[in-house]
């Protein structure tokens, strides 16, 4: 599940890397991703308030399932559109 949820969800399906040293960069990346994302969810104070602004949901089976990963992520990726780094703003623009 952990590798299906990190192919998907961090968005690489496939990745065409021949190099061993490259595939371990890859490997690592993810990894360092999806402890980021886990180590969030112990903070319930600061991911749940911003699953629901960012990432709410409507429907009766939506709110039942529980998925806080891939809402998270989500939340947080829409979160970072809304809101750029400042950063990322110079450079998008010139």
């Amino acid at each position: 599940m952990l590798l299906r949820f990190d192919k998907c969800e961090l968005a690489y399906e496939s990745p065409r890397l021949h190099k061993w040293e490259t595939q371990i960069r890859l490997l690592l990346i993810a990894t360092l991703a999806h402890a980021f994302l886990l180590s969030l969810l112990a903070f319930d104070d600061l991911n749940q308030p911003l699953i629901q602004h960012w990432c709410h949901r409507t429907g009766k089976w939506s709110l039942k399932v529980k998925a806080p990963l891939y809402r998270l992520r989500s939340a947080l990726s829409r979160l970072g559109l809304a809101y750029p780094p400042p950063l990322l703003r110079r450079l998008s623009s010139g």
